[in-house]
């Protein structure tokens, strides 16, 4: 089996600093999975784009959002054909970038799994299954 674990990118206001932290809840599920026999690759696209501003507007107020653009997203997804994509959603004020990594991931196939973590969904989990690109919180 193999597992893509992804940290989404992240949406700051624009006098904001953006801080990359290193994403050690999915480094720890993915040394887990690996130690199972499982193939596992993360994806911090934070980490690994934190370069990468891109000015949003989300519910009409300006955003800059931080991290690798859709297409590379994409490319990472595609060129490992993973089963299963684990997407990390901390915060419910980042929802919306994890939810966007889920629509990335179905496009490339809908047969690849999603599973979301963290916070937001375990608080919100029914509201998190609403969307159908996610099929499994945890």
């Amino acid at each position: 089996m193999k597992v893509l674990m992804v940290a989404p990118p992240i949406t700051f206001l624009p006098f904001e600093k953006p801080r990359v932290v290193a994403p050690l809840g999915i480094a720890y599920i993915a040394a887990f999975l690996e130690k199972d026999g499982k193939e596992v690759k993360i994806l911090d696209t934070v980490g690994s784009g934190w370069r990468n501003r891109e000015p949003v507007k989300i519910g009409g107020h300006d955003f800059v959002r931080v991290g690798l653009p859709a297409q590379q997203i994409q490319e990472a997804v595609a060129a490992m054909r993973p089963d299963v994509v684990g997407i990390s959603c901390l915060f419910s004020s980042q929802a919306h970038n994890a939810h966007a990594v889920a629509k990335l991931v179905k496009s490339i196939d809908g047969k690849i799994a999603t599973v979301f973590g963290g916070a937001h969904p375990s608080v919100v989990a029914e509201k998190t299954l609403q969307d159908p690109n996610v099929d499994f919180v945890v």
